[in-house]
C-alpha cells in the first residue's frame, strides 16, 4: 500500500476513499483535484481472456509511461488507482503545475485553431506576453486581476470590454479544467463592475471644452471639429450625428428629425442657435449633413481612431472620447438652463427619471488634468474584484 498521513486515515480510505478526502481535508476542492488527476492518469481496468486477475493501467504523469498492475479483483484496482491519485496529491507530484503558460497555449492553439482565444488578438498577444513564463501554479486570481488593472490603464478599456475579455481567456482555461490540469478557473474568481462606468458621468469644464474645439479645427476642421460641434449643441450619439440627412434638417422650424432604425420611431431634437450657424457653412455636396473633404460620408467607427492620432499629436491634451464628451454637452445643456425632459429626448432615454438619476447635480465630476484625473474618479481596484 502506498504511504498515507496516518494508518487510521489509511483505513478509512480503504473503505470510503472519496469520503475520506471530503472528511479528512475538509475542503471539496480536494475531490475535484482527486477527479481531475484520475482523469489525466488515463486508467483503464480489464480482464484478459483466460485470466483471473484483473490489470490496472495508467500513464504515470512524470515519466508519461504506461505502467500495468495486475490485482485478484476489480475493487482492489479501482482503490489502488485512487490511492495512486492521492498520492500524488498529499506529495505535490502533479508535474502539470510547473509547464509554463506559453507551452500550455501552443498545445491549446494547436488543438483548437478556431478558438475565441485569438477574437481579439491585440488582448490574447498582451495576455501571453505577460503570462508566457509564469507556471501555471503562479496564475493566480491576484495576478490575473493586476494583468487587467495594467491594460486598462494602458489601453484605456472598459469595464465591460474586460468582461468580454475575461470570457475570451477563459476559453484557455476551461480547456486545461477539462486536461485535468487545474481544479478551477482562477479568471472566473474576478468580476468586473462595469456599472461603475455607467453611472459615473464625466464631465468637462467649459474651459476645457473651448480647448478642445481649438485643437480639433486647427488639426481636423473638416471631421473631428464638425461632429463633436454637431453632438455638443444635439447630444446626440456617433451614429446618429453621422446618418443625418440633409432632408432631416429643417432649418426654418429649427429642428432635426431622428429615426430609429429598429422601431422607425421618429423624435425630433431643437437646433440651438449657435448650432445653425455652423450648419449654414456646411457644403451641400451630398445628401449627408457631414462629409469628409472627399465629400463623402463619415465613418462613425474612424472617429476612435482620429482620436487617437490627436491624443498623440497634443498628449498634454485633457483626456476625452465621445462619451464623455456627450455627457459633457448634457450637464452644459442643463447648466444653460436646459429642461430635463428635452435632454431625455436629446439622449434618446425611454423615461425621465433615466435622464434625472444620470445627470443630477451630485453625480457630476469634472474630468481635467486640473481638477480629478481619471485614476481618482475610480476606486482603487478599478473596479475589478476577486470572489471567494
Amino acid at each position: 500500500m502506498l504511504n498515507t498521513p496516518n494508518n487510521f486515515a489509511h483505513k478509512i480510505f480503504i473503505r470510503r476513499p472519496l469520503d475520506l478526502v471530503a472528511t479528512f481535508h475538509g475542503r471539496p476542492q480536494v475531490i475535484t483535484n482527486l477527479e481531475a488527476y484520475m482523469k489525466f492518469l488515463k486508467p483503464k481496468i480489464y480482464k484478459l481472456k483466460n485470466q483471473n486477475n484483473w490489470t490496472l493501467a495508467y500513464i504515470h504523469p512524470e515519466t508519461n509511461k504506461r505502467i500495468r498492475k495486475r490485482f485478484p479483483r476489480k475493487k482492489d484496482a479501482t482503490v489502488y488507482l485512487q490511492e495512486l491519485s492521492y498520492s500524488f496529491i498529499q506529495n505535490r507530484e502533479n508535474f502539470l503545475k510547473n509547464d509554463k503558460i506559453g507551452l500550455l497555449i501552443e498545445d491549446f492553439s494547436k488543438k483548437y485553431p478556431e478558438t475565441i482565444f485569438y477574437k481579439t488578438k491585440k488582448v490574447a498577444d498582451l495576455f501571453i506576453k505577460e503570462f508566457k513564463n509564469y507556471r501555471l501554479n503562479d496564475l493566480t486570481p491576484f495576478a490575473l486581476k493586476n494583468w487587467f488593472i495594467k491594460i486598462r490603464k494602458q489601453e484605456n478599456y472598459s469595464l465591460k470590454s474586460l468582461a468580454n475579455y475575461q470570457y475570451q481567456i477563459g476559453a484557455f482555461f476551461g480547456y486545461l479544467v477539462r486536461k485535468g490540469y487545474i481544479a478551477e478557473s482562477p479568471i472566473k474568481k474576478l468580476k468586473f463592475h462595469h456599472r461603475i462606468d455607467i453611472y459615473k458621468r464625466n464631465c468637462l469644464s467649459i474651459t476645457d471644452v473651448e480647448l478642445i474645439f481649438e485643437h480639433l479645427f486647427y488639426m481636423s476642421p473638416f471631421f473631428l471639429y464638425r461632429v463633436f460641434k454637431v453632438m455638443y449643441f444635439t447630444r446626440l450619439t456617433l451614429r446618429e450625428i453621422t446618418d443625418i440627412h440633409w432632408d432631416h434638417v429643417d432649418l426654418i422650424r429649427n429642428s432635426i428629425s431622428i429615426i430609429n432604425p429598429k422601431s422607425g420611431f421618429v423624435r425630433y431634437v431643437r437646433i440651438e442657435p449657435e448650432l445653425i450657424k455652423i450648419i449654414e457653412t456646411f457644403p451641400k455636396t451630398n445628401k449627408y449633413l457631414l462629409v469628409n473633404r472627399y465629400n463623402k460620408k463619415i465613418d462613425h467607427t474612424l472617429v476612435g481612431r482620429h482620436l487617437m492620432r490627436l491624443r498623440a499629436t497634443y498628449p498634454k491634451l485633457v483626456y476625452f472620447n465621445s462619451d464623455i464628451f456627450r455627457d459633457t454637452a448634457g450637464f452644459h445643456f442643463l447648466e444653460r438652463g436646459g429642461t430635463l425632459k428635452e435632454l431625455k429626448n436629446n439622449m434618446g432615454h425611454s423615461d425621465v427619471e433615466i435622464t434625472k438619476r444620470l445627470f443630477t447635480e451630485p453625480k457630476k465630476k469634472f474630468y481635467s488634468q486640473t481638477q480629478v484625473t481619471k485614476e481618482e474618479t475610480l476606486s482603487d481596484d478599478w473596479g475589478i474584484e476577486i470572489i471567494s
